[in-house]
């Protein structure tokens, strides 16, 4: 679902919105499938290009294996 359906709702709001950038609010299962492809190396999408804000509720995900001191902090 993370491969698959989080960039074709970002691109589907995107061109019925004309909107070149949207706020991506997950919650739950929804936050996970971001979660993914934020964190996928080599990454092809560009998100920087079509997210100005990503709202995470009640993230299924957790961040206890992270490297990250600042999402270790946040967590």
């Amino acid at each position: 679902m993370g491969d698959f359906d989080a960039p074709a709702q970002v691109d589907y709001i995107r061109t019925f919105t004309g909107q070149s950038k949207i706020s991506y609010v997950g919650h739950s299962q929804g936050t996970t499938q971001m979660f993914y492809q934020l964190s996928k190396p080599n990454n092809t999408i560009n998100w920087g290009e079509k997210l100005n804000l990503f709202v995470s509720l009640a993230p299924v995900t957790s961040l206890t294996h992270t490297g990250s001191a600042l999402f270790l902090w946040i967590s």
